[in-house]
C-alpha cells in the first residue's frame, strides 16, 4: 500500500457524514451574511463565492470597500431632499 504524501478527497469522509456536513454548514454561516449585505448595497449576491479563496477576498473586500457603490446615487439623492421630500408632504 502507498503512503499518501498530500491531501485527498477521501480524507474527508474518514469522519464520515460530519466530513461533509460541517464544511456545507460553514460555508452556509459565511455566504449568507455576506450575500446579504452584497445584496443590500446594490450588487448581486453571488459576488460572496470571492469569500471562499484565501487571498482574493481580501482584493474583493477592499474592491467593493472603495468601488462606488450602485445604492451610492440613490442616496445622494435622497440627501439632496428630492427623493425625501414626498415623504414629508
Amino acid at each position: 500500500m502507498e503512503a499518501s504524501t498530500g491531501w485527498d478527497i477521501r480524507s474527508m469522509f474518514a469522519y464520515g457524514p460530519l466530513g461533509l456536513i460541517v464544511p456545507l454548514v460553514a460555508f452556509f454561516l459565511v455566504l449568507v451574511p455576506v450575500g446579504q449585505v452584497l445584496r443590500r448595497t446594490g450588487h448581486h449576491s453571488a459576488w460572496s463565492l470571492l469569500v471562499l479563496f484565501p487571498g482574493v477576498n481580501l482584493i474583493a473586500a477592499w474592491f467593493f470597500a472603495f468601488k462606488a457603490w450602485p445604492m451610492q446615487g440613490a442616496t445622494k439623492a435622497a440627501s439632496d431632499g428630492s427623493a425625501g421630500s414626498a415623504l414629508f408632504s
